[in-house]
């Protein structure tokens, strides 16, 4: 007993050192310490490649923070989406400098310029394809009159070239160290799955009691679900955009992939999973004389509850048809099945509702295990 206390005592600090190994990978991984590392490496390599081209191009040198803000501006989670503002950027730049110009040609400085480069300016940030950065093209605007002087096109050109290779290089850093972003779409799944197993137990405890919930009993059984669905509709869809152009998600086959059809998965249940406490409201509507889940069936079917419950909460573990947890939950269905076609006390509703929860395990079940089944 002793020596078992002892190495109990020494596997502790082995398992302290492995959690925090794995709270501080997650903090390492999450988007904003990703971010924060790939905007000052691209904004610091955009620097010294600017100090190296200003020599070769006149009017470059008074102006060489322009190439990482370029690169900062640029810089996002997903591979694609960073690709995208590379070109909004630079089209927004462009805009903007070339309608500074145009007024600086048309007009003497003046507060009249200045009121029409901030007018058009704001008008043509409502283009559609110029993304979130359309609210450059009127400060370029404004600061190739302001800034620019006596020279508004070698201003503008500087801003533009350099904004431009700053955007260059923030895509390259991103292909560089490109993220997956599948653990908020994993943990957000992790989350909708736990959600609904609790939901499923809940179900099965209240059919197991001597004396069921009433009807309202069963409707404060409906658990929100709607914001843990929006959380991981939102990351999934994340997920699959960061896979675009993303080198690292070709040479892993697509993950993200897994995940959408996993989501789908569990949407699809969770439908299923409120449709099944409306049976249960109907079942035990208090304007009925007697409901047709007694307490033998109902004991039956909270078993097949659980075990579906048990299937929906590891729902992202591999697991084959042979497994122990998926034969359970089938042998459930099954008994479930089998009691109520042994029923022959049943009138025309109560055939209806029986049938109704029947149909509705049967969907769940095989809702969870073909998308199992179908990979990692």
């Amino acid at each position: 007993m002793t020596g078992r206390a002892d190495a109990a005592d020494e596997a502790l600090p082995q398992r302290r050192g492995r959690s925090r190994q794995r709270r501080l990978r997650r903090l390492v991984l999450t988007d904003r310490v990703q971010m924060a590392v790939k905007a000052a490496i691209a904004a610091t390599l955009a620097w010294l490649v600017a100090e190296l081209v200003s020599g070769q191009v006149e009017g470059f040198e008074n102006y060489l923070f322009y190439a990482p803000l370029g690169a900062l501006i640029v810089v996002y989670p997903t591979v694609a989406t960073t690709f995208r503002n590379s070109l909004s950027v630079g089209l927004a730049i462009a805009l903007g400098g070339g309608l500074g110009l145009a007024i600086h040609l048309l007009l003497e400085p003046s507060l009249l310029a200045l009121a029409l480069a901030v007018s058009v300016g704001v008008a043509l940030a409502g283009l559609p394809w110029l993304g979130e950065q359309r609210s450059y093209v009127p400060v370029v605007a404004l600061f190739t009159l302001l800034i620019g002087g006596t020279q508004p096109a070698q201003y503008a050109l500087a801003y533009l070239g350099l904004a431009v290779m700053g955007a260059a290089i923030g895509v390259g850093v991103g292909l560089a160290m490109p993220a997956l972003r599948l653990t908020p779409g994993r943990d957000a799944m992790q989350s909708v799955a736990t959600f609904l197993g609790d939901q499923l137990d809940d179900l099965a405890d209240a059919l197991r009691q001597e004396d069921p919930p009433d009807e309202q009993g069963w409707h404060d059984r409906r658990h929100t679900l709607r914001p843990v669905l929006d959380r991981m509709r939102r990351d999934v869809a994340e997920a699959a955009d960061a896979q675009r152009g993303n080198p690292r998600a070709r040479r892993r086959g697509y993950p993200a992939s897994r995940q959408q059809e996993v989501s789908r998965g569990l949407e699809r249940v969770a439908l299923l999973v409120e449709d099944l406490v409306d049976v249960l409201v109907t079942s035990y509507h208090q304007d009925l004389p007697h409901t047709p889940l007694d307490r033998d069936l109902a004991l039956t079917v909270a078993e097949a509850i659980e075990r579906l419950a048990a299937l929906v909460r590891n729902y992202q573990e591999k697991m084959s048809a042979e497994d122990v947890r998926v034969q359970e939950a089938e042998r459930a269905l099954s008994q479930v099945q089998e009691a109520f076609a042994r029923r022959r006390d049943l009138d025309t509703r109560d055939v209806a509702l029986l049938g109704a929860v029947v149909a509705n395990l049967d969907r769940s079940l095989s809702a969870v295990v073909p998308v199992r089944g179908s990979g990692g």
